[in-house]
């Protein structure tokens, strides 16, 4: 700390100490005589000293931008002026007694930041417990599940449905013999949503919600395409119910032919079909196209197609203890093409047979003896008949 003597030492000696304030190294706030007061210039009665200085150093000393002196609080350079019965000391503040004084204001500042972080904290879990509260767990079969949605390709969504184990962790999937490697973008990875979820896949808009767990798929103009919607209570025969609203076609060879509405489809193969002599032999496939514009492609697991009752319900096989993981694929059919090129991009294009497997098969059962196909192919060529293979199913 400097010290400074003044002649005012006598009248001061006889004083006690009295502390005021002024600003050092502070850069005036304003042109002098501009503030209210303008310059001054007099004598302070208790001291018998003379001060004197101007509007500008009022704003500096004071902290005011009219003049007025509102606190006699210390500033960063204080001035202290006669002391007990010694000599009158005029003292200006050393480095130390700076840093005080910023401490002072900064741990002011950092309590009033402690205290808005604290209400932001407070704030942040209170809206996230609020959320966690109101967040409904997704739910098929009585069980609850993870939900993937994926995007395949711009008018495709993937939809998985994985089951938990003991410990909350989902159930792996068996490798695919079916599905050939396509790309794939993850929108969505959930095992609770809080209300409705929003999202994009490709050209689709997707609406998820749960209570029932509800996957609602519309295009750009908002045009529905389809909505699947999962039973939420337990039972054996929980599906996945989806709109048909008009005619549809495919779930593979056999059966009730072109619009497949009104039956219940086992999805078994069979030789001895649904009227075998006139709808043949039924070779599932679990591929469903909505003439309105949409398909549904069931990949696992195996199950039944219900399109009675003015809906369509696909009823996966669940396992031993009622869990069951789903793998469905919805697609946008805005052209009758889109519905193949989007099934061979998941299961691949179908390989071109040889030549001979193009031609003309003679088939027959309950042969005579080995002799007999020997004979009927001597005869397709010595009649010139066209025939590319001979097949005889009987035991002899």
């Amino acid at each position: 700390m400097k010290v400074f003597r003044t002649r005012s030492d006598c009248s001061l000696s006889r004083r006690t100490g009295y502390l005021f304030s002024v600003a050092a190294s502070v850069p005036p706030a304003v042109e002098p005589g501009i503030l209210p007061g303008g310059s001054s210039c007099g004598g302070r009665r208790q001291f018998g000293v003379q001060r004197c200085h101007s509007g500008r150093q009022d704003a500096a000393l004071y902290g005011s931008q009219d003049g007025r002196r509102y606190s006699r609080k210390s500033s960063l350079s204080t001035y202290r002026t006669g002391e007990g019965q010694g000599e009158g000391r005029f003292v200006r503040n050393s480095t130390h007694v700076r840093h005080r004084f910023l401490l002072k204001h900064l741990a002011a500042d950092a309590a009033r930041g402690s205290r808005h972080l604290l209400l932001f904290v407070c704030l942040l879990i209170s809206l996230s417990a609020r959320t966690f509260a109101l967040s409904a767990p997704i739910r098929f079969a009585g069980q609850n599940a993870e939900l993937v949605l994926s995007e395949v390709s711009g008018r495709t969504l993937r939809v998985e449905l994985f089951a938990l184990d003991e410990e909350g962790h989902p159930r792996p999937p068996a490798p695919s013999t079916v599905l050939v490697p396509f790309p794939s973008t993850e929108k969505l990875r959930a095992r609770q949503l809080p209300g409705t979820k929003e999202l994009r896949a490709g050209r689709l808009h997707v609406t998820v919600k749960t209570q029932p767990l509800t996957v609602t798929v519309r295009r750009r103009d908002g045009k529905p395409v389809q909505e699947l919607t999962f039973d939420d209570n337990a039972a054996t025969n929980a599906a996945i119910a989806f709109h048909t609203d008009a005619p549809v076609l495919g779930l593979g060879e056999g059966a009730q032919q072109f619009d497949r509405r009104g039956a219940l489809y086992q999805m078994e193969p069979s030789w001895g079909g649904w009227n075998r002599p006139v709808l043949g032999s039924v070779v599932p496939s679990p591929f469903v196209i909505g003439t309105d514009g949409w398909a549904l492609f069931a990949h696992r697991p195996e199950g039944q197609f219900d399109l009675r009752a003015g809906k369509g319900r696909f009823v996966p096989n669940q396992e031993a203890d009622g869990k069951v993981s789903l793998d469905l694929f919805v697609i946008d059919v805005e052209e009758p093409a889109d519905a193949l090129t989007e099934y061979d991009r998941l299961t691949g294009r179908p390989v071109l047979p040889p030549k001979w497997a193009l031609g003309y098969f003679q088939s027959h059962r309950t042969l005579a003896g080995p002799e007999e196909p020997l004979q009927i192919a001597r005869t397709f060529r010595e009649k010139n008949l066209p025939c590319d293979g001979l097949i005889y199913l009987g035991t002899g």
